[in-house]
């Protein structure tokens, strides 16, 4: 394991240098959602989310999330639009 930092010596002047770890960097996975449970899963999900916008819990978002939250707004005026096709597809399973 690396010092946290090291003093680094030029003549007369000392230096001190604090060491970093590497960032971490995630690459964007895309899990599949089992289709048994696929909305089961995504309601749960999105009630998450709507919860975090009404309690305001955006102050911290990174650009990741930045960018899903604006994925999120298209997504809910898709699903908007497909209001009449949902209803007739929960049509065919009332009882």
């Amino acid at each position: 394991m690396l010092p946290a930092s090291v003093t680094i010596e030029a003549g007369s002047v000392q230096t001190q240098v604090r060491l970093l770890p590497r960032p971490l960097i995630l690459n964007y996975i895309i899990m599949p959602n089992m289709s048994y449970c696929r909305f089961e899963n995504t309601v749960t999900d999105m009630r998450d989310c709507i919860n975090a916008i009404e309690d305001r819990e955006t102050d911290e978002l990174s650009n990741y999330e930045v960018n899903a939250l604006t994925e999120f707004l298209d997504l809910a005026r898709e699903i908007t639009n497909l209001e009449y096709d949902i209803e007739e597809i929960l049509g065919e399973y009332e009882d």
